[in-house]
């Protein structure tokens, strides 16, 4: 995420701040949403490379959200 020029000046007020939460909840989360889907929708042998990588993304999505 491209970062405002506010954050880029260094003010970091109460308000930048708060500002900062929501943009990133309102993009980040739709986005995080849909890599979960995409996990989820593959079809691949539990043992292979990308079925270990979805199991172990998966095992923590509870700390990633």
């Amino acid at each position: 995420m491209e970062r405002t020029a506010q954050e880029r000046a260094g003010d970091d007020g109460p308000a930048l701040l708060q500002l900062r939460r929501e943009l990133r909840a309102s993009q980040a989360q739709p986005l995080v949403g849909r890599i979960r889907e995409w996990a989820l929708a593959q079809a691949v042998p539990p043992q292979s490379g990308l079925g270990k990588a979805i199991a172990y993304m998966l095992g923590m999505w509870g700390g990633l959200t």
